[in-house]
């Protein structure tokens, strides 16, 4: 039993009935009762979202047969099936996680459908059913699903929206091409994927941090969204809360030098409050180093990095679009060397040259735009790039939490189809960043 058919006029209905519902609760919400001073943007955001979402659905429809996205909701739509028979089993296993054999043939018939059990032996993969449970419960289609789900990754793209335009002045335009309308990774996250979540989970991370240790507003509240999303991120990808973790410890020590005023005290402070960042960070690590499986500690990170990376290299699945950074060993000395060529692949590929379909061209042109940007940049400002870095805390922050994800993603991935959705977590951040200085250099007549 496979999902019901995804393009029937009852489903289609549905969704528009859904995206009508959307549009106007927001509108409200936003125009009437909040007076939103982005209103504007909001709906434009949401509007690209949703686009997103709906091209997502053909694109891997009629060009990839469905996909991963398919069978995630299609194991999803079984559990949905499964829940009208035994209700409190299916809450009971959708909350914890945990299934095991005896369920499977307790709970599942041939009416409900059989999950395809690999993707439900697995935490991470499972999870993306899981977290997607509510959302097939309501609206019982494919095409509704995805885009509850795209909502989510949508939330924290609007959070750090909001945070961009509270940090920087005369940033709206900005913050809106970096967040709101980057294609790829609004794309790569308006589906039914691993990706979807982490992307919304990390955004909306960074916007509670803010708010609970920098502005300081509603912090309970805050607080239990901060633990959600990181919940959502270790649970999902690990490796993505690594790179998180010390740049957070790093963001709120600087925060906090930042108040300093006396400026001997303030030098005399910084060097002690790296040396906190570094050692918390590595107390932490520890103590939930067992909750991170393969990562939990560095010297099992880089060998799941080498392991990764081979597997790209070896699998013939894999073939079409490889990109060669050169062979390394699971040592930090080798896979350091490997420093620039990975950070250089993993920003800027694939290229022009190396585009032999549509959507690879399409992802080429973009890190073409984005390598163009950036040479501008540290042409025109030289020496003094690295001066504007150091003026502002976010940018640093991103900066850093960028260069160290996008190191270990370029290093891992050996594909761009695989590359093209890890590293969505820092393009927006990385952008953002380039947009920041550039704004500075605006503002201080430097062009």
């Amino acid at each position: 039993m496979g999902l019901d058919p995804i393009f029937s006029f009852e489903n289609i209905l549905i969704s528009l009935i859904l995206i009508i519902t959307i549009f106007s609760l927001i509108y409200f919400y936003s125009k009437v009762v909040t007076d939103n001073i982005f209103h504007k943007y909001l709906m434009y955001g949401l509007g690209f979202k949703i686009l997103m979402s709906i091209a997502f659905i053909f694109i891997y429809y009629f060009y990839y047969g469905g996909g991963d996205a398919y069978w995630y909701c299609y194991n999803t739509k079984c559990f949905v099936n499964a829940f009208f028979n035994h209700p409190g089993k299916i809450s009971k296993i959708i909350f914890t996680g945990n299934m095991n054999y005896n369920d499977f043939y307790q709970l599942f018939s041939i009416n409900t459908g059989y999950p395809v059990m690999y993707l439900v032996e697995d935490p991470k993969t499972f999870a993306v059913s899981r977290f997607s449970f509510p959302a097939l419960l309501l609206t019982q289609n494919y095409i509704s699903t995805t885009i509850l789900v795209a909502m989510f990754a949508f939330i924290g793209q609007w959070k750090m929206f909001i945070l961009l335009n509270k940090l920087f002045p005369n940033f709206t335009k900005y913050a809106a091409i970096a967040v709101l309308f980057f294609p790829s990774p609004t794309f790569w996250s308006s589906g039914i994927l691993k990706d979807t979540f982490i992307y919304g989970a990390m955004l909306w991370s960074i916007y509670n941090f803010y708010q609970i240790f920098v502005y300081k507003k509603n912090i309970f509240g805050n607080l239990l969204l901060l633990l959600m999303n990181f919940y959502i991120i270790i649970l999902i990808k690990p490796y993505v809360a690594i790179a998180l973790l010390p740049t957070f410890l790093l963001l709120f020590s600087l925060s906090y030098i930042r108040k300093i005023k006396n400026r001997f005290v303030k030098y005399f402070i910084t060097p002690l409050g790296l040396l906190f960042a570094v050692i918390l960070t590595i107390v932490i690590y520890t103590s939930i180093g067992s909750s991170l499986g393969p990562y939990g500690s560095i010297q099992s990170a880089i060998d799941k990095a080498y392991i990764t990376q081979q597997d790209f290299i070896k699998n013939e699945t894999y073939s079409a679009h490889k990109y060669d950074i050169g062979s390394f060993e699971p040592t930090i000395s080798s896979i350091l060397s490997k420093y620039p060529i990975s950070i250089f692949y993993g920003l800027f590929g694939p290229f022009i040259w190396q585009a032999d379909s549509f959507t690879m061209l399409l992802g080429a042109l973009e890190s073409l735009a984005l390598f163009i940007l950036t040479i501008y940049l540290l042409y025109k400002i030289r020496w003094r790039f690295f001066k504007f870095i150091f003026q502002d805390d976010f940018i640093i922050f991103s900066f850093v939490f960028s260069l160290i994800f996008i190191f270990f993603v370029g290093l891992a991935s050996a594909n761009y189809g695989s590359l093209s959705r890890y590293r969505i977590p820092a393009l927006p951040l990385f952008l953002a960043s380039l947009f920041a200085i550039y704004n500075y250099c605006k503002m201080q007549k430097i062009f």
